[in-house]
């Protein structure tokens, strides 16, 4: 009953509290050994944020040298100036569907090593969320992988959706606020 209460009460805070993120890019180098290969992803609404959530193959081990092997990898986040984003590889035009958000993974990849299959099962996804319009897997070449978020706004805007970013084991987390700013 206690723990109940308790909970209900953390959800209720969780709901008054201002969502603080921010507009800026957002980096973290990791040193590794070997490659993280990400085995989901997944984009959810929530009441205050959309939230994505990119799962990699195992949990980070420490070794002797303080490098990490597997588990989530180095990233860039960041909105773009770019209002046209190229496929790695085929240089094909890739469209945002709102304000791009890049987020790149280094070094991290998509696909089997052993046959080449992808290890997510989608690369291009549309989406009806409030801050959230469209994720697309853009690059996974050389250890490079790269998404694109489409978010929601118009092309060349100054963008308004502040996003915060956390890790969780082997998850790296990124809510998008739906209000603007």
């Amino acid at each position: 009953m206690i723990r109940r209460a308790l909970v209900a009460g953390l959800a209720v805070l969780a709901a008054c509290t201002p969502f603080r993120g921010t507009l800026d890019r957002t980096e973290r180098e990791k040193p590794t050994h070997g490659i993280s290969t990400i085995v989901d992803v997944q984009v959810a609404k929530h009441d205050l944020y959309d939230r994505i959530v990119f799962t990699f193959d195992s949990l980070p081990v420490r070794s002797d040298t303080l490098a990490f092997e597997g588990g989530v990898p180095g990233y860039r986040i960041y909105y773009t100036p770019e209002l046209q984003n190229l496929q790695c590889g085929s240089g094909r035009p890739i469209f945002a569907g709102g304000v791009p958000l890049l987020v790149q993974f280094q070094p991290a990849q998509a696909h089997d090593v052993q046959d080449g299959r992808p290890t997510v099962t989608w690369q291009d996804s549309t989406f009806g969320f409030p801050a959230i319009n469209r994720v697309h897997l853009t690059c996974d070449f050389e250890a490079d992988l790269q998404f694109l978020i489409g978010v929601r706004g118009s092309l060349g805007e100054r963008p308004t959706h502040q996003y915060r970013v956390f890790e969780m084991d082997n998850r790296l987390v990124l809510d998008l606020e739906h209000g603007a700013q």
